[in-house]
């Protein structure tokens, strides 16, 4: 059974003292009350989740509280760097599952003014994940449980803004995260929950939206094929050099043609398929057969370094028995000297 925490934008006496504080006019309170609070972070081992809804409650009500936009900033980027002082990816997960519990409960209290500044923070805690994410690699472990909670917490969702602004941002901060340098199975990774969405999702506008948001995005400013007439022929500044869209083309391919796939969910999947192609100029793409030169890739690679490696063997050989040789020779030589 889910925990609940009331929807309400009047916090309790002691919330509001914490929140007053983060966002005092004086830099210096406002330093040393993040500095407290992370301490407390980085000292706790394990927290309910009805205690991290408590301490999302209270953030949540700095940043309403909050109206300069460097403070706006300032906070969202601190909040955002909480995720790095809980011990445990199950704590940092828990931390960014309530931050959805939270905005979505309270997002129909925003007026548009403020609702500006809590996008920035979703940004800003997304960039953050994805960062976490990359540098655990080569374990994913993060990143799965990411994907989890964004798919669960988030894009399955309503209301719809919060949806279209993750859709709008992802690739952007997936880039900034990795700094462009994420593989292609980071990268189709990162993208699974949008993927999964695509095969179930509850909302024609949502579905297009993050079709149109990040594979058409991808396909026209991301991928590595993508090139800027105005950059002399070199790729895009953004562009995902490192990963093979017909990957991402294959993967559209077999969730649409997937027979678990609902009839009304594929031809978006197909004409997505269809943009992927344009780029690759593939129109269909044989994954077992970029994955056999990949492996046949590899072992000519080893057989290579077997030979160097046999062929360097051989030569130490060779070099220590011409030591001896010649060792032996000299030694000969004194006796023979000695004798006459």
């Amino acid at each position: 059974m889910a925990t609940t925490i009331s929807k309400s934008s009047a916090p309790s006496q002691r919330e509001a003292k914490f929140a007053r504080s983060l966002v005092h006019p004086e830099k210096s309170v406002r330093d040393a009350t993040f500095n407290a609070l992370q301490e407390y972070t980085r000292g706790v081992k394990q927290m309910e989740e009805i205690e991290m809804l408590k301490l999302w409650k209270s953030l949540y009500y700095c940043m309403w509280l909050a109206d300069k936009r460097e403070v706006q900033e300032e906070l969202a980027s601190s909040f955002a760097n909480m995720l790095s002082g809980f011990r445990t990816n199950k704590l940092k997960l828990l931390f960014i599952g309530t931050f959805f519990q939270i905005l979505l409960r309270e997002w129909s209290l925003l007026d548009m003014h403020r609702m500006n500044k809590f996008y920035f923070l979703i940004r800003v805690i997304i960039r953050k994940a994805l960062q976490t994410s990359f540098e655990q690699l080569p374990n994913t472990d993060f990143l799965v449980g990411f994907n989890d909670v964004l798919h669960t917490s988030a894009l399955t969702q309503r209301p719809n803004g919060i949806r279209y602004h993750i859709a709008d941002i992802f690739l952007s901060e997936l880039h900034t995260a990795s700094n462009g340098n994420c593989d292609t199975q980071f990268f189709l990774l990162s993208v699974e929950p949008f993927l999964k969405f695509l095969v179930s999702g509850d909302e024609n506008v949502v579905l297009d939206r993050i079709g149109k948001c990040i594979f058409e995005e991808f396909a026209n400013s991301f991928a590595r094929e993508t090139v800027d007439s105005s950059a002399n022929g070199e790729s895009a500044p953004r562009t995902f050099s490192n990963v093979d869209t017909r990957y991402i083309q294959a993967k559209l391919f077999d969730a649409a043609s997937a027979p678990e796939t609902a009839g009304k969910y594929r031809p978006r999947l197909y004409a997505l398929h269809k943009a992927m192609s344009e780029i690759t100029r593939i129109d269909f793409v044989d994954v077992s057969g970029l994955e056999k030169k990949v492996v046949d890739e590899v072992g000519a690679s080893e057989e290579e370094k077997a030979k160097k490696d046999k062929k360097k063997k051989k030569r130490a050989i060779e070099e220590t028995a011409s030591e001896q040789v010649e060792s032996e020779k000299n030694d000969a030589k004194k006796k023979k000297k000695k004798s006459a």
